[in-house]
């Protein structure tokens, strides 16, 4: 079983369409990274969003075992491992405590693989992956289509709210997540914010190709 990294949902986007026959994809580096995770989520407005990716258990760059997408017991991701991964890189935006206790956070993951095809054989198993999952979790099964035909989504709402998306861009796996660790939330919409995070992540990966 995938771990939900504040083990509450897990939400997912599938591959982008590949665009016009013959098309070539964007082949990233691993000196792209930090870049394609280097936004800030635009929602809410008015969050003074802090950088929060400073404790060496919360290092930029990861291997899948401590990428908290993974549980090293799932099989899962010895297929993400073999489909050719070759580094992760993340970023996590923590709010600035407008309120007490407030612990609203939204991540930004980059996972390269060597080419596209491994980078789609990846998604393709985490995305069966969810699916087996998410019945247990009661989420919501969302669907946007400015990620593909293939896209699909899920989100959990109420006093914990919590929001994954996964999708790809050529030869990485981009992941945008918005939720309060479990913990109760003071997000008032966190599948809006999760969503603006990952258009925010698509549209920069897509200048930088």
């Amino acid at each position: 079983m995938r771990s939900a990294p504040f083990g509450v949902v897990v939400v997912l986007a599938g591959s982008l369409a590949a665009g016009a026959a013959g098309s070539k994809e964007p082949v990233f580096s691993i000196a792209n990274l930090p870049g394609l995770v280097a936004p800030k989520p635009p929602l809410p407005e008015k969050t003074r969003w802090a950088a929060d990716t400073t404790k060496e258990r919360e290092s930029r760059a990861f291997a899948l075992a401590d990428s908290w997408l993974f549980n090293p017991a799932n099989p899962s991701m010895d297929t993400v491992r073999r489909a050719g991964f070759r580094r992760g890189y993340r970023r996590v935006w923590s709010a600035d405590n407008f309120k007490p206790n407030d612990d609203r956070q939204v991540r930004g993951f980059a996972l390269l693989f060597g080419t596209a095809a491994g980078a789609r054989t990846a998604l393709a198993t985490m995305r069966a992956d969810s699916l087996r999952r998410a019945p247990a979790v009661g989420g919501r099964v969302l669907r946007w289509h400015e990620f593909g035909a293939g896209s699909l989504g899920e989100a959990a709402t109420g006093k914990k709210p919590h929001a994954v998306y996964e999708w790809r861009v050529g030869n990485v796996v981009l992941v945008a997540d918005a939720g309060c660790g479990g913990a109760e939330c003071q997000f008032q919409d966190v599948t809006a914010v999760a969503h603006a995070y990952a258009r925010v992540l698509d549209a920069g990966a897509k200048r930088a190709s």
